[in-house]
């Protein structure tokens, strides 16, 4: 294992070298855990192809003699993606290899890297993707609020998940439906807008982590999913009301989002419930919990404590949604509340 850890340190000295002067950023970090050490990388390419950053992360789990090369660059079209499939896949397709750069015809492994302990192949293929790529096709570049891209493109991107649905917002105290288009990718949920009825171009209108959501429901009565995010860990002013075409979407929209949740590793109570039947909540205990709870963080507030009051808040602002009961609303904004306090914003970064 030492012996490992040395070859890599070595290897990770010469691409910091050898890519002093070229428009390359590497930043490395040890991740020490345990008896284990593992490394992550970050690889970024500034102001590169289209005036567009890039940026990438490898990670190498030493103990466990794996690697994974993804891209950081958020959000677009690929973020969280695994890219080593498709720098390979370049090899193979690219007619043109020169035979006399070894580095263009070398297959990036977990077995080759810890056979060979070569960073630079992998670094020199990212450049010569970025270079192949233009302004149309363009699955790493970083999407920007408010700017136009294409729907085609997105179409095309099969690891995407695309729903067109609509959204209700309130204008001059009416509320009306505007059509949207919302996409999930591995890291990041995205809304878009379409521009003057041109059907092949939409406007990004908003994006968020995955990982800021705090809840999403279904109404058992109709085709609505709610979504909370939180937008920094001390405020939460985010709620948006999506309405799908049929029952069937509405479900697929919550199972994906679940299984994209629980990829990344991002712990979050999920209950499903069947159509027509109530959240399992004895909601006058939670009501009576809540009362407890809210008294105890005004004076002796603790991790402990401020977790349960969340999750009672949650709770709450489940059930009352249910039964279509306005109440939910004054939970949420208790949620809002509590996590946007300066007081308990240490409980929020544990």
């Amino acid at each position: 294992m030492q012996e490992i850890q040395q070859k890599i340190d070595s290897e990770i000295s010469k691409i910091k070298n050898e890519f002093s002067n070229e428009n390359i950023l590497i930043q490395i970090q040890k991740i020490k855990y345990s008896n284990n050490i593992d490394y992550q990388i970050d690889i970024s390419f500034p102001n590169n192809k289209n005036d567009e950053d890039y940026d990438f992360t490898l990670e190498i789990n030493v103990n466990e003699e794996k690697i994974r090369l993804f891209s950081k660059t958020i959000p677009s079209l690929s973020d969280g993606r695994d890219i080593l499939f498709i720098l390979n896949n370049n090899i193979v397709n690219n007619n043109n290899t020169s035979n006399n750069n070894n580095n263009e015809n070398y297959f990036i492994t977990s077995k080759t890297f810890f056979s060979e302990f070569k960073l630079n192949p992998i670094i020199l293929s990212l450049k010569k993707l970025i270079s192949s790529l233009n302004k149309i096709d363009n699955r790493f570049a970083k999407f920007y609020l408010d700017e136009q891209y294409d729907l085609n493109l997105i179409n095309s991107l099969n690891y995407i998940k695309k729903y067109k649905l609509r959204k209700i917002e309130t204008i001059n105290n009416r509320k009306i439906e505007i059509p949207i288009l919302l996409t999930i990718s591995d890291e990041y949920f995205c809304i878009y807008e379409p521009i003057n009825k041109n059907k092949n171009k939409l406007l990004l209108i908003f994006y968020s982590s995955l990982r800021t959501l705090i809840s999403f429901k279904k109404s058992l009565y109709g085709n609505i999913i709610t979504l909370f995010w939180i937008t920094n860990v001390k405020n939460i002013n985010h709620e948006i009301k999506l309405i799908s075409i049929n029952d069937s979407v509405s479900n697929k929209i919550v199972d994906d989002l679940i299984e994209k949740i629980k990829k990344i590793g991002f712990k979050m109570d999920i209950t499903k419930h069947k159509e027509g039947k109530l959240p399992e909540i004895n909601i006058n205990k939670t009501l009576k919990e809540i009362l407890q709870f809210e008294t105890q963080m005004k004076y002796s507030g603790n991790i402990l404590i401020f977790n349960k009051l969340l999750s009672n808040y949650e709770k709450a602002v489940e059930y009352f949604s249910a039964i279509n009961d306005k109440r939910y609303e004054m939970y949420t904004e208790k949620i809002k509340q509590l996590l946007s306090n300066e007081k308990y914003s240490k409980f929020i970064d544990t």
